[in-house]
């Protein structure tokens, strides 16, 4: 039996609880994917089949932000990972932070 240091179920757990993300650039699910680690053990890791990339994704809303920032305004010095990592930035300035 292969001894994993994430588990394809706590990883899908973890997947689940974050609200079902999907890739920054295609747009599908984000699906645990078997790999090894730096240290070569064996482990799950966030990503995207389609895309073939290790990513935690974003939210739906962020993607549709990016994308209509992205075409509309020919915004094409970012990636669209890039672009959801900034969007995502930005929605954040709404939420309130504790102080500390």
């Amino acid at each position: 039996m292969k001894e994993y240091i994430i588990t394809r179920q706590q990883l899908e757990k973890n997947i689940i609880e974050s609200g079902n993300p999907i890739c920054q650039e295609c747009g599908l699910v984000i699906t645990p994917i078997e790999t090894v680690d730096n240290a070569g053990n064996r482990t799950h890791w966030c990503g995207c089949t389609n895309c073939g990339i290790y990513t935690s994704g974003t939210t739906e809303k962020v993607r549709e932000i990016a994308k209509k920032i992205m075409h509309r305004y020919s915004y094409r010095q970012f990636s669209a990972k890039e672009a959801c990592d900034l969007v995502s930035m930005v929605l954040s300035l709404n939420q309130p932070h504790p102080e500390g």
